[in-house]
This record gives structure tokens, sequence and C-alpha cells, in this order.
């Protein structure tokens, strides 16, 4: 079984109380931790279904000058995790989740690439999962089948509502 993350992106639409009704609704949907996009090196403690997580910098957030080199100095997409990767576990970081995600919204399956789910464990040494941008859940019930321990999928209340991702 796979950890399941409903991301609530900006969907919240500046609200707290759409905010902490997505976090409900989430919760009664199954979802096993929520996302919340912050820009702040603060640390948070988020309570799902009963579960405490906390997240903190840099541990969860790497972000600024030194990824952006990296990135910049890589030849393929693949040559930048790595060098990321024994960052995070040199600043103590032992249970880490490499996401496997196409920058597209919404993503076709066509272009998700979920194939290289299992070569991403075997190359990082990591656990792999997916950060989903699709329509539907297709494409994450194929990505668990290939070993996805962990799918990110966008949430909101209701696509009319609007918001950022609303629409997938």
């Amino acid at each position: 079984m796979a950890i399941v993350i409903a991301e609530m992106s900006g969907n919240h639409n500046q609200s707290l109380e759409r905010a902490l009704a997505i976090v409900e609704a989430a919760a009664q949907a199954g979802a096993h931790a929520i996302k919340l996009q912050t820009y702040t090196a603060d640390t948070m403690t988020l309570n799902v279904r009963g579960g405490s997580f906390e997240i903190s910098d840099p541990a969860s957030l790497w972000a600024g000058q030194n990824l952006h080199d990296l990135y910049k100095q890589a030849h393929t997409p693949w040559e930048w995790h790595g060098p990321i990767m024994e960052r995070a576990r040199d600043a103590g970081c032992t249970q880490l989740v490499l996401l496997k995600c196409t920058s597209t919204y919404p993503a076709s399956p066509e272009n998700t690439n979920i194939r290289t789910i299992p070569h991403l464990r075997e190359l990082f040494g990591c656990e792999v999962g997916l950060s989903d941008h699709t329509m539907g859940l297709g494409v994450a019930v194929a990505a668990v089948a290939l070993g996805a321990s962990v799918v990110e999928k966008h949430f909101t209340l209701a696509r009319a509502d609007g918001g950022v991702d609303s629409a997938f």
C-alpha cells in the first residue's frame, strides 16, 4: 500500500476556513498527509488522521542557490539528483522519498514515464513515489504497481470553486 498525500497547493484560495475544510476532507477521503506549499523555512507540525508530521528546513525544503547551481551544472535530468540526495543524507535525512514528477499541468498519461520508477529506486537507493498531475487515478494505480511507495495527488473540495490547480 502506498502513502497518499493530498496536495492542497493554492486551492484554498487564500481562505483559512477553506484550507481547514480541505484538510478535513482529505483526512476523510483517506489521505495519510497533506502537502502545503510554503516559502518559509519555519518548522510546522501537521496533524492528519491522528498522526503528527513535522516538516522543517533543510530536510524538506530544498531550494536556493545550491540547488540552482547543481541543476545548471547537470548534463542530464538525473545528474543533479545524486548530489542533492547526498546533501540530504549528509544533513541527517534518513527517510528520503524521491517523487517522479512530470511538470505539465495537467499531464497526459503518455508523458508521465512512470516506467522509470524501478530504475530510480535502484539508482538512488531510496523509496520512490509519484507526484501525479494527470486526470483520474489510472497513472497513480500503475505507479503503485511499478513500486511507488508514495502518491501525491492535487486535492480540492470542488473544481467549480476554482483555484490554481482545481482543473486537475
